[in-house]
């Protein structure tokens, strides 16, 4: 067969029968690779450090260090490496069974070197496509998004540019959208899209603070203002002076404080708590709402001189369910995002857990759909997520937000988070089935195997 001179390609050869090898590295040049022999497991890791490979050929029955051996150690550096193993024809399932945790084919011995060949060009092929799509879902995904706000479709492109737009000065935004489209997001890419990205970025929760404290927590207070007022503190507008300060459900805001907070819009000053002199501001404000504030206004709950002055640049954030379209590049984002977070190589997703996901009424918008995504991948056995992934998650509602409260909230640290998580579920599921093992792995969505298996490492007893 002719070299073919275009071939460039780095292989790393790792074989402990040193003429078998020395004849497959001879053959290889030929072919135009070029190739890094060694003759056994510990050279070749060595040999991988010093000098990266495109593809890696290498025996499955070494002594020292094994193929299967060698390709876990190399997956923990480069996890998209081809990997081939050669086996004698009695060690095929073990082949398999390398292939099934991440080698890329396996060739049985004696090598024909034209089928040879055609495996190392199939699988540089393949990493080619791969590379290729990386770069393009980079690519996509730069052009879709915007501050870590993702998004393709015409709504979300209008809403990329009005927000490059407002982010280059200090106009006041109102943002409005229903629960989980993202508003308190949009309004830190404002922020760290904008001129005074290097300033504060302040946000508070209007509906999430007691009526009288809230006064003082916006513009501060002085010493002995009020009981239980020990100390003198600056409050929230003087702590994000210079930045931009985030009035989330600013519906919520009592008519009291919206006098107030009118006053500041307009004269960007305010008085503390108990205190004569004037504390001046420069500061961007965003408001956000999951009201319909113009209905407020008419109900005479929300002052409409404070609407009109809040509402210089109106932002609406559509619900998921207009925006379908999102979803596949959202899936994929929150795949990366957690899988990096947690540590899981996570490879994506399959087409008929994707059509699901699609499907769902996701009544909690963006924010139900990352923790969906999130959730299956604590609990994925796999680097893909599948349907079962998702299947169980109709379930989760039946533990009580006390409990998750107690587990998140007492955990040191994720895996730990994670562990009690699973052990509760998994408890859950086995309580649901009367401890059928078999009903209980298919309630989880684990493979009856893999319940076993995770019932040891968290110390659940099984009756």
């Amino acid at each position: 067969m002719a070299a073919d001179k275009n071939m460039t390609a780095h292989i790393l050869l790792a074989e402990d029968e040193r003429s078998n090898c020395d004849n497959i590295a001879e053959f290889l040049k030929t072919e135009g690779y070029r190739v890094s022999a060694c003759y056994d497991g510990p050279s070749a890791l060595k040999s991988f450090d010093s000098d990266l490979p495109d593809l890696v050929l290498a025996d499955l029955m070494m002594p020292g260090l094994s193929g299967m051996e060698l390709m876990q150690k190399i997956q923990t550096r480069e996890t998209e490496l081809p990997f081939i193993l050669m086996t004698a024809f009695g060690s095929i399932q073990t082949a398999v069974e390398a292939m099934k945790i991440g080698a890329s084919d396996y060739i049985v011995k004696p090598l024909e070197f034209d089928d040879l060949l055609l495996r190392i060009r199939r699988a540089l092929k393949q990493k080619q496509l791969q590379a290729e799509n990386r770069r393009l879902r980079e690519e996509l995904l730069g052009q879709s998004s915007f501050q870590n706000i993702v998004g393709q479709t015409a709504v979300m492109r209008r809403l990329f540019g009005i927000l490059q737009k407002i982010s280059r000065h200090k106009s006041t935004v109102l943002i409005g959208g229903e629960s989980g489209t993202g508003k308190e997001m949009v309004a830190r890419a404002i922020h760290y899209s904008g001129i005074n990205k290097d300033k504060p970025f302040v946000s508070i929760n209007c509906g999430a603070i007691p009526k009288d404290l809230i006064e003082s927590e916006l513009f501060g207070h002085a010493k002995g203002s009020f009981t239980g007022a020990e100390q003198a503190r600056q409050g929230l507008f003087a702590e994000a002076d210079g930045g931009t300060i985030l009035l989330d459900e600013i519906g919520d805001l009592p008519l009291a404080l919206q006098v107030k907070l009118l006053r500041v819009l307009e004269e960007r000053c305010f008085r503390p708590v108990g205190t004569n002199h004037e504390v001046t501001i420069d500061l961007r404000v965003v408001a956000a709402t999951n009201q319909d504030l113009k209905r407020a206004v008419e109900q005479k709950t929300f002052r409409e001189d404070l609407y009109y002055r809040l509402n210089v640049v109106n932002i609406h954030l559509p619900p998921l369910r207009e925006r379908r379209e999102d979803i596949p590049l959202l899936v994929q984002h929150f795949i990366e995002k957690h899988g990096k977070r947690m540590g899981k190589k996570m490879k994506g997703v399959e087409k008929s857990a994707l059509k699901a996901l699609m499907g769902l009424p996701l009544k909690g918008n963006v924010r139900e759909l990352e923790n969906m995504i999130e959730r299956a991948i604590i609990f994925s056995e796999e680097p893909t997520l599948s349907h079962h992934d998702f299947e169980w998650q109709a379930h989760v509602s039946t533990v009580p937000d006390a409990a998750l409260a107690e587990i998140y909230h007492s955990a040191e640290d994720l895996k730990q988070a994670t562990d009690r998580f699973q052990k509760d579920w998994i408890e859950h599921c086995l309580n649901s089935a009367q401890g059928n093992m078999g009903q209980a792995a298919k309630q989880s969505g684990l493979s009856l195997s893999s319940l076993y298996r995770k019932c040891k490492e968290l110390g659940i007893v099984i009756d």
